[in-house]
């Protein structure tokens, strides 16, 4: 059982470990995100951390990894932090109890989102960094009855660019990698900025044709 109160009691912490006056509020503006979750943004929710007005002095005072989700098409934004993990695949959540699954920073999995995405097979980082060739992608959704739908896709990486990727303030090399999916249902493109020791940094994945995509972009390692 995912236990959000936890979550509550750790940011509440690290808001009183602030370096200064200004990194304690934010850190607080940071657990209160947590405590909210996706359904309690006010509109228009923020894009991304630095829009939420978090800033790297404020998160360095954080000894708890976190990364942030927006929706765009739910106008929704939340941050996250591990819940569980379990070989390569780590289940991140929020305080409301919404949570998102990444094995090697790909999602595999959502709950609490609604319609979710129940599992999904995906290609690793490694078959994503080789540039060439295609691979499958299935996801397995739930439709507006509830009932369980699979999808099948063929992708490529059509780009792979050096690119300097900057999250609230943390500069860092990496590579831009464009995945083009065509399938039985809608197309898609994902992006992923990965560092050079295999780390997503951000990226915007495809998720179902229901919420469209999350922009994910890890704030704390």
């Amino acid at each position: 059982m995912i236990r959000p109160v936890l979550l509550g009691l750790a940011l509440a912490a690290l808001a009183g470990c602030g370096s200064d006056k200004q990194s304690g509020a934010l850190l607080k503006q940071t657990f209160t995100a947590l405590s909210e979750g996706f359904s309690a943004n006010k509109s228009p929710a923020p894009k991304s951390a630095a829009e939420a007005g978090l800033t790297r002095a404020a998160l360095s005072a954080s000894t708890t990894p976190l990364i942030s989700a927006a929706i765009p098409s739910r106008d929704a934004f939340a941050l996250l932090q591990p819940f569980h993990s379990s070989g390569d695949v780590q289940t991140w959540v929020t305080g409301d109890a919404s949570s998102i699954s990444l094995r090697q920073g790909v999602v595999i999995a959502t709950r609490g989102l609604g319609p979710d995405l129940m599992s999904a097979s995906v290609p690793s980082l490694a078959t994503l960094a080789t540039g060439g060739g295609t691979h499958q992608r299935m996801f397995t959704l739930l439709d507006g009855a509830d009932q369980p739908q699979r999808l099948e896709y063929s992708c490529k990486v059509t780009s792979i660019t050096p690119e300097s990727t900057i999250v609230v303030g943390l500069a860092s090399a990496t590579r831009h990698i464009v995945e083009e999916c065509r399938g039985s249902g809608p197309a898609f493109t994902n992006h992923f900025w990965v560092e050079i020791g295999g780390k997503v940094r951000k990226s915007r994945q495809w998720i179902g044709q229901n919420i469209a995509y999350v922009d994910i972009e890890q704030l704390v390692d």
